[in-house]
């Protein structure tokens, strides 16, 4: 058996584009070897920031003999199509070919045996193929040649065993060296083994593992912790992408200027981590540190030089940030109103001036249905939410949207709550996944959510698969939690409602019903429920219909129904109710109740406890008096028993049947304004 590499060797690959080709050179080598029926032991694949590998474990250096069959003409066909089927195959009888049997009809075969392929050809043949067609999201040419990628290549390496896999992609032929990290290596180095090649990588300053780059530099940032007593900003996928940056990772570590401490700590934050992809710590009283990181592919800094022009550049940026501040301030956000009717949403859907309008009223309506008075200011801020998106500071660190606007309606003397309620709009959200503290902060996130599922449905950006460019189920997801975590009891259905109504939209090619986005939702809430461990069926069993979409009213009835099903009388009734269920599953409704044709004491007893049932559940409003309504039910399980042994519903009597039939419909059109019994299963 024979190990494989393929190395290919050239520019930087931004970190994103690692992730993409690993993924796409897996994909294409497993596809080829399976469809070949190549056996192989194992497929790794690795990237640097210049380097994509693929290395396959224990291939063999040629292909199995392979038995083909031909299917022919059927063997009643006549002459010429037998003959026409002979010559194309270079056959003089019909005695070189055997008879097999589909379906019922005879045909001719030709057994062909196919003898082994060296498998090196096979893959000089395969692999330009294979980058030539590679998929890419985005790709370049560079000098004459016409093959794209997503970086100039500079060298190609590609062995077999010991052996070159001779193609050309790029106008670059493969061969069988390599380089080491371009800083410190200059020389190719002339490779024979997997082996081989990792040691003389790791020799030479490139680490291909990103499992290992990552330990590397969560190592180092630890000492840099230890050296000044701090503790990291816990930043995950900064560390994903810087491990990707790199080729051998080194953390450096620099100090910026106290006075910068004017900014607010998620300002100072923002351009560490986002814009310069350094790393931020915080020290023992959890306040932000002037202590940064830094990734290097240098193992050394000999005179500070790389820390002082990192220090330099990060002091250049601090700067940049307090001038837009300055800048920004020269403006009042009641001023910047004006500006967001420049600003397009959606085609067709008006402007930002538009949505920060609808999403005052929206949270107005919220506010109303919580009984939650707004004074005039947070009136007055329910206006600003959006005009943060017209500041310079938001221009240059767009993922400050939110605490712009809060950082600045603070300076402009808006009360905590007030100012506050800016950057809260958007929660939960992928940075911050907690849910707002303040009820004002709740209507205006869940306004928020609101206007733009209903924005993207109207303009025919829904959802489709699994694509969802405006994440509409992260806010549709957003709302439920809103409101369950809250422990606020809310209609969605009509929230939905006349939130369309706010719309001023030209009239759309694709028309959207509510209950499309009302669907949407419900399918979120089914799969929040399911993940906090509520089964499928006690949810179909609550869930009337979605004309009143209360989740955290559902989330109740969901848990009182659970432990309605464990107990003994619980399940005793639930038998019962499906003894009616069976007797209804072939019958109609057709007509009101006869009193008059009652002629036992059991069909009295059911009648009138029915009856007493239906006011009840119509005067308390099953809703905030669900419990009571449940207790009630265990009444019935005797009475519906005792029902059935004594009464013979399928009376040789019309009318006494049709009555009886009626009286359990009745029974079930008052119990499933409770719960659809017949949807829960069997613990």
């Amino acid at each position: 058996m024979t190990d494989f590499l393929l190395e290919i060797y050239g520019e930087e690959i931004p970190p994103q584009s690692q992730i993409e080709g690993k993924k796409i050179l897996y994909e294409i080598f497993l596809n080829f070897f399976n469809q070949r029926k190549i056996k192989f032991g194992k497929i790794e694949i690795f990237s640097t920031a210049r380097r994509l590998i693929v290395i396959v474990s224990n291939l063999p250096r040629e292909t199995d003999i392979e038995i083909k069959k031909l299917r022919g003409p059927s063997k009643s066909a006549n002459k010429t199509a037998i003959d026409g089927f002979l010559g194309a195959n270079k056959l003089k009888s019909i005695n070189n070919l055997i008879i097999e049997e589909i379906k019922g009809k005879e045909y001719f075969f030709l057994v062909k045996e196919l003898p082994p392929e060296k498998l090196d050809k096979i893959l000089s043949n395969f692999i330009p193929q294979a980058l030539k067609s590679f998929g890419w999201k985005k790709s370049m040419r560079w000098g004459d040649n016409k093959d794209k990628w997503i970086r100039p290549i500079k060298k190609i390496l590609c062995i077999f065993g010991e052996e070159i896999v001779k193609f050309n992609f790029a106008d670059i032929n493969s061969t069988s060296t390599t380089t080491g990290n371009y800083l410190y290596s200059s020389k190719d180095k002339k490779i024979k083994s997997i082996s081989e090649y990792k040691t003389y990588l790791d020799d030479n300053n490139v680490v291909i593992e990103d499992t290992s780059r990552k330990d590397i530099i969560l190592s180092k940032l630890g000492d840099i912790c230890k050296k000044f007593n701090l503790k990291i900003n816990s930043d995950q996928k900064l560390i994903n992408e810087v491990s990707n940056l790199v080729e051998n990772p080194n953390v450096l570590w620099g100090k910026f200027d106290k006075s910068f401490f004017s900014m607010p700590e998620n300002f100072l934050v923002t351009v560490l981590s986002d814009q310069q992809k350094y790393f931020s710590f915080k020290d023992k009283e959890n306040n932000l540190s002037d202590v940064f990181a830094f990734i290097s592919n240098h193992y050394e800094d000999k005179n500070n030089i790389i820390r002082k022009g990192n220090e330099r550049v990060l002091h250049a940026r601090f700067k940049d940030a307090l001038f837009f501040i300055k800048e920004d301030s020269s403006c009042k956000l009641e001023d910047r109103l004006e500006k967001l009717e420049k600003v397009t949403y959606f085609e067709n859907l008006g402007n930002l001036k538009d949505k920060s309008f609808r999403i005052s009223k929206i949270a107005e309506i919220v506010a109303e249905t919580l009984k939650l008075p707004l004074t005039i200011n947070q009136k007055k801020v329910l206006l600003l939410l959006k005009t943060d998106l017209t500041t310079e500071m938001v221009k240059e660190f767009p993922s400050l949207q939110g605490y712009v606007g809060s950082y600045y309606a603070k300076l402009q003397g808006f009360n905590e709550e007030e100012y506050k309620v800016m950057e809260d709009q958007y929660l939960p959200n992928p940075t911050n996944d907690n849910i707002p503290t303040s009820k004002f902060s709740v209507c205006v996130a869940i306004a928020e959510k609101v206007d733009n599922i209903n924005a993207a449905f109207l303009v025919g950006k829904k959802p489709t698969g699994s694509k969802d460019p405006y994440s509409l189920r992260r806010s549709a997801l957003g709302i439920i939690r809103l409101v369950i975590e809250s422990n606020i009891d809310i209609n969605i259905t009509e929230i939905f409602l006349e939130s369309r109504d706010l719309f001023k939209y030209k009239p759309l090619s694709t028309i959207v019903e509510n209950q499309e986005i009302l669907n949407f939702i419900m399918t979120r809430l089914t799969s929040y429920f399911k993940e906090i461990k509520i089964s499928g069926d006690v949810i179909n069993s609550i869930v009337i219909n979605n004309k009143e979409l209360n989740p955290n009213l559902l989330l109740k009835k969901s848990k009182q129904i659970i432990d309605f099903r464990k107990k003994k009388n619980g399940q005793d009734f639930i038998s019962s109710y499906k003894r009616v269920e069976s007797i209804l599953s072939n019958n109609k409704f057709n007509n009101s109740i006869n009193v008059g044709l009652f002629k036992s004491s059991e069909e009295k007893k059911l009648y009138l406890y029915i009856v007493e049932l239906d006011q009840l559940f119509n005067q308390c409003f099953i809703d905030s008096n669900y419990s009571e309504c449940i207790e009630k039910l265990f009444g019935l399980t005797k009475i519906i028993n005792n029902f059935f042994d004594k009464i013979k519903v399928h009376s040789e009597i019309k009318e006494e049947k049709i009555n009886r039939i009626n009286l359990l419909f009745f029974l079930k059109h008052t119990v499933d304004k409770v719960c659809d019994f017949s949807k829960l299963e069997k613990l």
